[in-house]
Order: structure tokens, then C-alpha cells, then sequence
């Protein structure tokens, strides 16, 4: 019996530990945050993204610039997360539906971009520490739309807090940051 509830826990942790890897992932590439990006996976780690196919600390490195650079806000939202663990051998696949949603300026235009995907990830548990050895990415469906009331111009973002929130950030300028920092005060 003590084998057995074991072995559930040692399940059940390792699945909340790949869940919340993937999530920690959408959370870095929305907040252009590469050291919580990279945490995501080992040194060794191959990402494929069909444009890009090699070390996945360096599409990272690009990832952070180029979302940075391109997009005038981003989310990635993780639903539908399917694993199967091999405890013995500290190794899981994984795969997780993705909904991204990317606003950019191109040619002067504001578009929504909405990307449906999934991840196909590899897992491995190193010195008690899951993480991702090998990602595919999948598109599944790509649609983009001009946002209705274009300006041509993104808006700046405002100083203080609008009707419906605080505005979003990248990195440390994104109100979460200082949340986690100080979150018992």
C-alpha cells in the first residue's frame, strides 16, 4: 500500500511540475523574460519551431528580441495539457494546446494575429528537476484580422492605471514583477 500511494505522488508531483513549466513558459514569452524562458529548459535542449530547429536557449535569445521588437502586446494562453510519464526512466512526453494571441503594427497597421498550436514536448527529471529536452511546435490554425479602430499607431501606454486595469509590461515593467517581489505587502 505505501509502494503504491508512492508511486501516485511521485505522479502526481511530476505532472504538476511539467504544468507548471508550461506554464511558466507562456508567462516568460509574454513578459519577454528569458532567464524564467530558459529555466523552462535543460542547457541541452533542441526547440523546432519550423522555422527554427536547433538549441533552444538560443531560439529563446531570439524569440525574446524579435517578439519584443514585432508585437505590441502578446499572450500565450496553455489549455489541454496531456502527459504521459515513464517515472523509471525520469522521462515524459507532452502535449498542450496553445492560444496566442499577438497584436502587431505592419506597414503601419494594427492586426490581431491569433495562433492555435500545440507543443510536443520531451521531459526529462535531472537531479529531481523536470524539464524540457525537446520541443516540436505544431500549427494547427493561423488567422490574422485588422483591429477595428486602427490608429495606425499602437497607443502609448498610460502613466496610471486604466478603467479595467493596470497596463501590461515587459520584464520588470510589467506590474507582476513587482506582485511576486513583494506579494505580502
Amino acid at each position: 500500500m505505501i509502494t503504491s500511494e508512492s508511486s501516485t505522488l511521485s505522479e502526481l508531483k511530476a505532472r504538476r511540475d511539467i504544468e507548471d513549466i508550461l506554464i511558466r513558459y507562456c508567462r516568460g514569452m509574454d513578459r519577454g523574460d528569458l532567464p524564467l524562458l530558459k529555466s523552462c529548459f535543460f542547457d541541452d535542449a533542441i526547440d523546432n519551431h519550423g522555422f527554427y530547429n536547433g538549441p533552444a536557449h538560443a531560439f529563446l535569445e531570439q524569440a525574446v528580441v524579435r517578439l519584443c521588437k514585432n508585437f505590441v502586446s502578446i499572450n500565450h494562453i496553455i489549455t489541454n495539457i496531456h502527459v504521459e510519464l515513464d517515472l523509471p526512466t525520469n522521462r515524459a512526453k507532452s502535449e498542450a494546446r496553445t492560444l496566442c494571441l499577438f497584436r502587431a503594427n505592419r506597414e503601419g497597421k494594427l492586426v490581431d494575429v491569433t495562433r492555435l498550436s500545440r507543443y510536443l514536448d520531451q521531459w526529462e527529471c535531472r537531479n529531481g528537476e523536470w524539464k524540457i529536452v525537446h520541443r516540436l511546435l505544431v500549427g494547427d490554425i493561423v488567422r490574422t484580422d485588422p483591429v477595428a479602430a486602427d490608429t495606425s499607431e499602437p497607443q502609448p501606454r498610460p502613466e496610471t492605471p486604466y478603467p479595467d486595469g493596470q497596463p501590461a509590461g515587459r520584464g520588470d515593467e510589467d506590474p507582476s514583477a513587482r506582485f511576486f517581489e513583494n506579494w505580502w505587502h
